[in-house]
Order: structure tokens, then C-alpha cells, then sequence
């Protein structure tokens, strides 16, 4: 299974922003995913690659 870390990183973003009415820690609106900057997309790439790879883990386990 190949991981794409962008698309992993976008979902996760997604995801975030569903959980928190698509608002930042200040009440506003968070910024669309093209809008975060190479640095903050990159985070959640990261972020995002780190638990799937640990979710396979696990799953290969069982």
C-alpha cells in the first residue's frame, strides 16, 4: 500500500477543521488548504503519514 502524504495531510486538515466548525483557536475562519503555506501543509503531511504508518502497523499485527 503506497501513502500519499498529501492526500493524508489534506484529510487530516479536513478532518480537523470538522471537528472544530472550521474555526481557529481565535474564532476564525481556518484558511483553505492551498492558503496554509508550504511549512504548515508540510506539518500535516507529516503529522498525518506518522499515524497511518502506525495504524498499518497495528493492522498487520492482527
Amino acid at each position: 500500500m503506497q501513502i500519499n502524504p498529501t492526500e493524508l495531510g489534506q484529510l487530516a486538515y479536513k478532518a480537523y477543521g470538522g471537528a472544530v466548525n472550521n474555526r481557529n483557536h481565535q474564532g476564525l475562519p481556518l484558511p483553505e488548504w492551498d492558503d496554509l503555506g508550504p511549512q504548515i501543509t508540510t506539518a500535516w503531511e507529516v503529522a498525518a503519514e506518522a499515524v497511518a504508518r502506525k495504524a498499518l502497523r497495528l493492522a498487520a499485527r492482527t
